[in-house]
């Protein structure tokens, strides 16, 4: 997770790891959004599901549930999603020399 938060890992560390982070630690969010950390911090079923999917997929997962935190992170994690383009035309191109497919 260094590589997706480089500069500010200590005050983004929330977003890596929710369940290992203490309420003190996130004193520099704002008071809804400290709510929904306590409320979901506090949730064994979410945290089964933490450790089952990535990082982003969970965070779209809970989205309904809790939307500050949700939006929070989506905004610190969607710019490097954002630049990851798939090679299409090797994809195809690999796919297309083997006379079985």
């Amino acid at each position: 997770m260094h590589r997706y938060f480089p500069n500010d890992i200590d005050t983004q560390q929330w977003i890596c790891n929710p369940f290992s982070i203490e309420m003190e630690e996130i004193s520099f969010l704002n008071l809804k959004a400290q709510e929904e950390f306590a409320e979901l911090t506090s949730d064994p079923t979410l945290r089964l599901r933490f450790s089952q999917v990535p990082v982003h997929e969970f965070w779209i997962e809970i989205k309904a549930e809790y939307p500050l935190l949700s939006e929070m992170t989506m905004n610190k994690l969607l710019p490097f999603v954002q630049h990851i383009y798939p090679r299409f035309n090797y994809l195809c191109k690999n796919k297309q020399s083997h006379p079985s497919h």
